[in-house]
């Protein structure tokens, strides 16, 4: 998987992907034992100064002006990869990783940990399941 294409196509062989995805943007809902659901968003991104490849994982926290962005980082701070981005009114947990020699395991974990660890932060902090 050491391109945006060899992704993708793995992804859309693993996922069922929602309407919207693009050729460099892929949207899908992850579902948890517990009922909930959790959006999560994978896009090619392109490093300006030197045209490298990279994939950026992002799943959405909630509204900022309905949570605190403070406590959000802190509560992101023990979690092995990621960190917190505001993205015009909305929070994320998001993760970037170069694509070259980018195995399964290393976007697959980071995947599952953003998208797992986003919705608990959506839970503690706006209490719904809107992401």
């Amino acid at each position: 998987m050491a391109s945006w294409n060899g992704l993708r196509s793995f992804i859309e062989s693993n996922f069922k992907l929602m309407d919207h995805s693009t050729d460099t943007f892929l949207r899908m809902v992850f579902a948890f034992d517990d009922g909930r659901t959790q959006l999560c968003l994978v896009a090619l991104k392109v490093q300006e100064s030197d045209g490298e490849e990279w994939v950026a994982i992002s799943s959405p926290i909630g509204p900022v002006a309905k949570i605190n962005v403070a406590r959000a980082a802190e509560m992101a701070f023990d979690i092995v990869c990621g960190g917190i981005v505001v993205i015009g009114d909305l929070a994320y947990l998001h993760h970037s990783a170069p694509l070259l020699n980018l195995d399964t395991n290393e976007f697959m974990r980071p995947l599952n940990v953003i998208s797992g660890q986003a919705d608990e932060i959506e839970k503690a902090l706006v209490g719904g399941d809107d992401y």
